[in-house]
């Protein structure tokens, strides 16, 4: 009777999900979800923001990340919701400015609409 070896059974599968195979795979499938992200009038835009910053990052970790000019027009465009259009034309405006920037002013101005609607 042959003994089980997990340790040795874990190898192969490790190597193929965390290899460059998969991980590019993995990295083409992130690399389409910044640009499927829309924020429209019926959305969440912290939800929105967290979804975008967590495709950011795992870009980033797999060493795929785009330039941060690209995050940043990629982040902008992607906010449809007129509610955020003079937010939008700020950050649009600023030269220089960055995607943590954008997503902070689009945080604050989703902060204003949440006090507005528990005012009314």
């Amino acid at each position: 009777m042959q003994e089980a070896d997990g340790h040795a059974a874990w190898q192969p599968l490790l190597a193929w999900y965390e290899g460059p195979d998969m991980s590019g795979e993995i990295s083409k499938t992130l690399q389409t979800k910044p640009w499927s992200l829309c924020l429209q009038s019926t959305g969440n835009a912290n939800k929105h923001t967290i979804d975008f910053t967590l495709y950011m990052d795992q870009l980033r970790e797999l060493g795929r990340e785009e330039r941060e000019e690209t995050l940043t027009d990629l982040f902008l465009d992607s906010i449809l919701d007129p509610r955020y259009e003079v937010t939008f034309a700020n950050c649009c405006l600023r030269e220089h400015i960055t995607i943590h920037e954008c997503i902070k002013a689009i945080r604050k101005h989703e902060n204003v609409i949440i006090r507005e609607n528990l005012s009314e």
